[in-house]
């Protein structure tokens, strides 16, 4: 709806594999503000930045830590660009670690397109990067087991966290 109420320049929609979660369809469509960031979870801690259908994978990753004692904020990014650099500088500010969290390549990503909007604003960087390698070949095959082995699980990006939150 957002991208086809947009007049002021052309706009890219990417459809991942598989089913979509999370969907209300039973809501009318409105607008969204481009690059606005939604917040579908609130914690103290961690903020997990998620984008497409990294969003389910992000929500679980909550769960997994709160079952740690660690309370996370899962956003769905919504945009991949452009992205509004107070709403990432807010949840910056807020957390003692960011996680970016996609289902693409790191570089030039969605997550580095984060880290690159934080380094312009002058924020120091408490960010871990998550996503397929940059200069690997990844097989076709079930999501569930090619994200295991990329280390894109619930489990292992919540490892992923816990780690990062420990060196902090």
């Amino acid at each position: 709806h957002t991208a086809y109420a947009h007049m002021d320049g052309p706009v890219a929609i990417r459809y991942p594999r598989g089913t979509g979660v999370g969907a209300d369809r039973s809501r009318a469509p409105r607008i969204l503000e481009i690059g606005v960031p939604e917040t579908v979870r609130e914690g103290r801690e961690v903020a997990i930045l998620a984008i497409g259908s990294m969003v389910g994978t992000a929500l679980q990753v909550a769960d997994i830590l709160a079952g740690k004692g660690v309370e996370a904020t899962v956003v769905n990014a919504r945009f991949a660009k452009p992205l509004s650099a107070s709403h990432y500088r807010a949840l910056f500010e807020r957390h003692k670690l960011v996680v970016t969290l996609e289902d693409g390549v790191r570089s030039g990503g969605y997550g580095s397109a984060v880290a690159e909007a934080m380094a312009d604003a002058g924020v120091p960087r408490r960010h871990v990067l998550l996503g397929h390698p940059s200069d690997a070949f990844v097989d076709h095959g079930d999501n569930c087991r090619l994200f295991a082995e990329l280390g894109l699980d619930a489990a292992s990006v919540a490892a992923k966290a816990l780690a990062a939150l420990e060196e902090a």
